[in-house]
C-alpha cells in the first residue's frame, strides 16, 4: 500500500481526537482542549485588565515624563521599526501629545532604518541625538540591553526612559537607563509577561493619561499584539478583543486606510486573522524591503497622520506584492536547502544569484524553514558592503532556545539578540563556517530522542457533510460560535479540524509562481497556501483521488445577515479509504468516488 503522509511531510497528532456531529460538539471539544476560563469567554470588559502601577520603575518612568513636559524639555520617542514599534511610538506621541497639548517640536518620534541605521538605540545613532540637543529620549520596544548607547547619552546629560518587552538574559548588560519599564525584567511583578511593545507603550499612556484615554489607540495595541506573535490568552485576549471592538466601530487612520483605500475588508468586519495576515504584513514591508535613500517610511508616515494616506497604502502594496514575489521565488531554494540538509537536525540558509534576497526578508524565510520541517534555521544575508558583517534571522520550535543557542556561540559572533523561538545576529563572513557546524552540533545533542518534523494539532474529526452545513445552512451559527472562540492568534488558534475522504473536485493556482491553490470541494470552495516544499506538488498529480484533509474556518465577514466563513486547508494527504481501494486488483476497487453513506 502507499505511504499514508500528508503531501507536505507533516505530523498530524490524531490520538484520542473526538469526531464532532453538531456545532455544540465542536465548540465543546475546542473549549476542553484549549483550556478556557469562564473569564477568558465572558465579553471583553476593560475592568478586567492589570493595573500599569504593577510595572516595576512606571513611577519613576512617568515622573520623568511629566517632568519633560513642563519644563518644555526636547522629548526623542524612539521605536523600532517593526509593527509593535511603529504602532508603539504612534499610540505613545499621539496620545501625549493630545492630553498635554504637546507641540511636534518639543516631541519628536523616529522610526529607525534597518539598512541604515541598525536595530535599536545603538552607538551609530547615539551621537546623533547628542548633536540635535535632546533633553529625553524614550525607547519603544527596545532600548533593555543598549547599554553603550544609553551610557554615552547619560554622559551628554540626555535621560534615557525604556520602554520594552524583550528578555533579558543573564549574561547581558542591563542599559543604565533613568528607568526600565519591561514587565520581563529580574524583580517585575506585573502578572502578564506576554505584552508587546506597544502594550508596554499603551499601559504607560493608561497610567500617564488614564484608561478612557488610552482606549482611544487601543486598535493599534490589537494590531501589534497579533503581528508580534504575542500569546492571546489571558489580559491578551481581552485586550484583543477591546481592540477589535474598537477597530470595527471606529478605527485608527492606519487600519481604517487598509481596510477602505485597498477596498479588501470592511473595517466593520476586522478579525485578528485580518490584522495577522494582511494589516500586519502590509505595515511590517515598510522596513523588511529597501527603499531609495532618504525616501521617508510610509507606514510610519501613514500612522502619524503625516500623509493623505492613499498614495502610503499603494506604496506599502506595491511593497507587499513585491516581497512576496521574492518568497515565492526563494521557495525554490528552501526546497534545495531541506534536501541537502536533510539528516541535520538545524537548517541553514543562504542566498545565491539565482535565489537572492537580503536581511529584509531573512526572518520570513526562517520562518517558513521551521514552519515546513519542525526544525530551528537560521537565514543569512550579505552585509551592504563586501567587508561588513552578515546577517541572520533565526526562527526555531519550542525545544531548542534559539537565544541561548547563540549564547553558547558568542565567540563567533559580532551581536546577537531576541527570544527563545526568534532571534537576529551578526557575524563576519568568515566565522560562518565554524559557527554553522557549531550549531548543527548543538542542536543535534538538544534533537536526541525527538522526531524532527513538523506537527499539526487535530482538535476534531468532522465529516465533510456537517462542514458543508456549517459553511451554508448553519453559517450564522457557526460564525457567532466562531466569534465566540476567537480571537484567534498565537496561543490560541482557531479550530484544527480533520475532514476525512473529502472529494476534491478541481483546483486553481491562484498566484504569480503558483503556491497558492483555490480548491473546489464538496464541502465548498478552501484555498490552500503552500511555499513548494517536498511532496505538496505531488498534489496536483493526484487531484482525482479522496483525501484527508486538515483545515481550519475562519471569519471572512461578520454581517449578520450573511456572515461568510473562510476555509483555509493546513495540510491534506491521501485518505487510508482511498489507498486501500487503490491496493486492490484491478477490476476489483469499485467505484472512485463511492455515494456518501
Amino acid at each position: 500500500m502507499q505511504e499514508h503522509v500528508p503531501y507536505d511531510g507533516s505530523r498530524w497528532l490524531t490520538e484520542g481526537v473526538p469526531t464532532a456531529r453538531s456545532l455544540e460538539q465542536l465548540v465543546n471539544i475546542i473549549i476542553e482542549k484549549r483550556g478556557y476560563t469562564q473569564a477568558e469567554l465572558s465579553a471583553a470588559d476593560a475592568e478586567m485588565l492589570y493595573s500599569p502601577d504593577l510595572l516595576l520603575n512606571s513611577d519613576r518612568f512617568a515622573d520623568r515624563v511629566e517632568h519633560a513636559i513642563k519644563r518644555k524639555q526636547k522629548i526623542l520617542v524612539y521605536g523600532d521599526y517593526d509593527v509593535d514599534g511603529i504602532t508603539g511610538s504612534t499610540i505613545f506621541c499621539q496620545a501625549i501629545m493630545e492630553k498635554f497639548g504637546v507641540s511636534g517640536e518639543q516631541l519628536h518620534c523616529f522610526i529607525p532604518d534597518r539598512y541604515i541605521h541598525g536595530y535599536g538605540l545603538n552607538m551609530v545613532v547615539a551621537p546623533n541625538i547628542v548633536a540635535q540637543g535632546f533633553d529625553v529620549v524614550i525607547t519603544i520596544d527596545n532600548g533593555s540591553t543598549a547599554a553603550a548607547a544609553v551610557r554615552f547619552l547619560k554622559q551628554h546629560g540626555i535621560d534615557t526612559l525604556v520602554n520594552d518587552h524583550h528578555l533579558i538574559s543573564l549574561e547581558e548588560e542591563i542599559a543604565p537607563a533613568y528607568a526600565i519599564v519591561n514587565q520581563n525584567q529580574s524583580g517585575c511583578p506585573y502578572p502578564n509577561k506576554h505584552l508587546c511593545g506597544a502594550g508596554v507603550a499603551w499601559k504607560m499612556v493608561e497610567k500617564l493619561c488614564g484608561r478612557a484615554h488610552a482606549m482611544k489607540w487601543i486598535d493599534l495595541l490589537g494590531l501589534a499584539l497579533v503581528a508580534d506573535v504575542m500569546e492571546l490568552r489571558g489580559e491578551n485576549r481581552t485586550l484583543e478583543k477591546l481592540a477589535l471592538q474598537k477597530a470595527r466601530k471606529d478605527p485608527h487612520r492606519v487600519i481604517w486606510a487598509f481596510c477602505n483605500i485597498s477596498d479588501r475588508h470592511r473595517y466593520a468586519d476586522l478579525t485578528s486573522e485580518n490584522f495577522a495576515y494582511d494589516i500586519g504584513p502590509g505595515t511590517n514591508v515598510s522596513h523588511r524591503m529597501r527603499r531609495p535613500f532618504g525616501a521617508p517610511n510610509p507606514a510610519v508616515e501613514l500612522a502619524l497622520g503625516n500623509s493623505d494616506k492613499v498614495g502610503e497604502v499603494v506604496t506599502l502594496d506595491r511593497l507587499v506584492d513585491h516581497r512576496q514575489y521574492i518568497q515565492e521565488r526563494v521557495s525554490d531554494l528552501l526546497q534545495q536547502t531541506v534536501r541537502e540538509q536533510e539528516g541535520k537536525a538545524l537548517l541553514f540558509l543562504a542566498p545565491t544569484e539565482r535565489y537572492f534576497y537580503d536581511e529584509g526578508t531573512a526572518g520570513i524565510h526562517a520562518a517558513s524553514l521551521l514552519q515546513s520541517t519542525g526544525k530551528p534555521a537560521v537565514a543569512f544575508a550579505p552585509g551592504r558592503t563586501a567587508s561588513a558583517p552578515w546577517k541572520a534571522s533565526c526562527r526555531s520550535p519550542a525545544w531548542y532556545n534559539m537565544k541561548e543557542a547563540l549564547h553558547r556561540a558568542k565567540q563567533y559572533l559580532t551581536v546577537y539578540g531576541g527570544h527563545a523561538k526568534a532571534a537576529g545576529l551578526s557575524i563576519k563572513q568568515q566565522n560562518i563556517p565554524e559557527f554553522r557546524q557549531f550549531l548543527w552540533n548543538d542542536a543535534a545533542v538538544h534533537a536526541r530522542g525527538l522526531k524532527l518534523q513538523a506537527e499539526k494539532q487535530v482538535d476534531a474529526i468532522i465529516e465533510p457533510a456537517l462542514l458543508q452545513q456549517l459553511v451554508h445552512e448553519e453559517r450564522r451559527q457557526f460564525a457567532a460560535a466562531l466569534e465566540y472562540l476567537g480571537p484567534f492568534g498565537e496561543g490560541n488558534q482557531g479550530p484544527q479540524l480533520l475532514l476525512p475522504n473529502a472529494h476534491i473536485r478541481d483546483y486553481q493556482e491562484i498566484t504569480a509562481l503558483n503556491r497558492h491553490l483555490k480548491l473546489e470541494t464538496d464541502s465548498g470552495p478552501m484555498l490552500w497556501y503552500f511555499w513548494g516544499f517536498p511532496r505538496s506538488r505531488l498534489f496536483c498529480d493526484n487531484l482525482h483521488l479522496l483525501h484527508d484533509t486538515l483545515v481550519s474556518p475562519s471569519l471572512a465577514t461578520l454581517s449578520e445577515d450573511a456572515p461568510q466563513i473562510q476555509i483555509l486547508i493546513q495540510s491534506m494527504r491521501q485518505s487510508l479509504r482511498q489507498l486501500q481501494i487503490l491496493a486492490q486488483p484491478r477490476g476489483q476497487q469499485g467505484e472512485l468516488f463511492p455515494t456518501a453513506q
